[in-house]
């Protein structure tokens, strides 16, 4: 396979992957799931799920912003009810944002939508493509894994 032939693939598969993820905001939306919010501050919710809770400069960092632009959002959050401010166990100059038990009830609330999607998506296919997706899909979580724990590595691939 040639380097032009895998570009082409990796584009074919990022438009459809985007394509797939368009129709899942559309449900979330269809449903009311995180209606309220806009897309950076349900990127902050996500992080904040992930870690347990993050200092302002780890979040803005995360989220490629400025500190004030993210100050913005978790002040927005606060408001809400989705997230709170606390003093850093060992630094009180640090401030950590943590989710509130409402701010985890909308995660769970959209990581459901997003699996009754799924389920909904795949439930439409024969079972031989069922099979393909579900092998795609392994391989995928394989790369996920092998990404997440060499976030330093480079662009390394292999063509079979």
């Amino acid at each position: 396979m040639d380097d032009q032939e895998r570009q082409a693939l990796i584009e074919q598969i990022v438009a459809a992957r985007t394509a797939i993820f368009r129709a899942m905001r559309a449900d979330w939306s269809k449903e009311g799931l995180g209606a309220d919010l806009t897309l950076p501050q349900m990127r902050v919710l996500f992080l904040l799920e992930q870690e347990g809770g993050r200092s302002m400069s780890s979040l803005a960092e995360a989220l490629g912003k400025a500190q004030p632009t993210v100050t913005g959002l978790v002040d927005r959050l606060v408001e809400s009810g989705l997230v709170r401010r606390a003093e850093h166990p060992a630094d009180r100059r640090i401030t950590i944002v943590q989710l509130t038990p409402a701010g985890a009830e909308v995660i769970a609330r959209i990581a459901a939508a997003g699996d009754d999607h799924t389920r909904r998506l795949v439930g439409r296919l024969a079972t031989a493509d069922l099979r393909l997706v579900a092998r795609a899909y392994a391989v995928l979580r394989r790369a996920a894994l092998a990404l997440a724990s060499e976030p330093a590595a480079g662009d390394r691939h292999g063509d079979g």
